[in-house]
């Protein structure tokens, strides 16, 4: 059993896990990547992650091609910047630029699109929890990573109202991301709009 990993579905049928930890302390974390298949019932290893993480930031584009994975646990006091992107048809994951800081149960979402119509144009990465030398700080930072350009990662000067990690997402548009719930030590229950933001 593995705790704080995160399950992605990338098919009627089909599954990817990612990592996770080997207890609720995050003692051991695990760069695992596993696929499993309903029809027929198979579980297969795929490609380990660079990073092994627990409770970090993932999403798969809407074109079920990419999925990617931003910060995460990689004990129960330290959190890394390292972000990955891992390519389901390939097998293969690719380095991203790096966070400004390392961040566990971030939240994560792409927008818009390429100009060559090939993907997403912008990921988002919004609030998370900071760990140092054993300290928790909740954050309510707003990213972003413009996948075009790979360059950094920029904080916006946009923030959210308060600090909150494990915030859900949902794409609107290209343009629009609903952000609603979170965790701040309490439930959340806030929704706002994230719109049109270049």
């Amino acid at each position: 059993m593995s705790f704080l990993s995160k399950v992605v579905a990338i098919s009627d049928e089909k599954c990817l896990m990612f990592g996770g930890a080997s207890d609720i302390k995050q003692s051991k974390v695990y760069p695992f990547v596993f696929e499993a298949c309903a029809n027929p019932k198979s579980l297969t290893r795929k490609k380990d992650m660079h990073q092994a993480r627990a409770a970090f930031g993932c999403f798969l584009d809407k074109e079920f091609k990419n999925v990617y994975v931003i910060g995460g646990s990689i004990n129960q006091n330290e959190a890394t910047d390292r972000c990955e992107v891992y390519d389901i048809e390939k097998n293969k994951w690719t380095d991203l630029p790096r966070l400004e800081m390392g961040l566990c149960s971030s939240s994560v979402v792409s927008t818009g699109r390429k100009s060559d119509g090939t993907g997403p144009r912008y990921l988002f990465c919004f609030g998370g929890i900071s760990k140092s030398n054993g300290e928790l700080n909740i954050i309510s930072d707003i990213s972003r990573l413009d996948l075009k350009s790979l360059d950094s990662w920029i904080r916006i000067p946009v923030s959210m109202s308060k600090p909150l990690c494990d915030i859900g997402l949902s794409i609107l548009s290209d343009k629009d991301v609903l952000v609603f719930g979170g965790w701040n030590y309490n439930s959340y229950d806030s929704v706002c709009k994230l719109t049109n933001y270049e």
